[in-house]
């Protein structure tokens, strides 16, 4: 009500970049900390590390449905998905994309990392299980591989 009254309500789209700014802040933390590891989203024969990539999409998918958006939505979960991985990889979040849409439906090991993503989004924001903790399981992921 006051919003309407002091200022204009905030559209899908400001809400969308709200998320991605949000979402990105909170994956941020721990892509920088794995970059400062020197830990990567390939391993050593250059495959992609699908329970990393996995746990960043079940992280963002959370987070949208614990602000009343739906990841199915195509108009919601591909365009934050693809922003979310262009701040955090801008030089590969087409790849990284582009393996989610052919292999998100399927893949049993993405699968881990996307309950994981969730679990520790509703851990560490929602529920403040463990207050002024950061979640490391993009990290982990990184760091263990599949």
């Amino acid at each position: 009500m006051l919003r309407r009254l002091f200022g204009k309500e905030k559209t899908r789209d400001d809400k969308l970049t709200e998320a991605i700014r949000v979402i990105t802040g909170l994956l941020d933390n721990q892509a920088s900390f794995a970059q400062m590891q020197n830990l990567s989203m390939k391993d050593e024969q250059g495959n992609l590390k699908r329970k990393a990539l996995g746990y960043v999409y079940g992280y963002i998918d959370c987070a949208l449905r614990a602000w009343g958006l739906d990841m199915k939505d195509m108009d919601v979960g591909p365009p934050v998905t693809f922003h979310v991985l262009r701040r955090l990889w801008p030089e590969h979040h087409a790849e990284y994309m582009d393996f989610l849409a052919k292999n998100i439906s399927h893949d049993p090991i993405l699968a881990v990392g996307v309950l994981n993503g969730g679990q520790q989004f509703l851990d560490y924001v929602v529920h403040e299980k463990v207050p002024n903790g950061i979640p490391m399981g993009l990290v982990l992921y990184m760091l263990d591989g599949d």
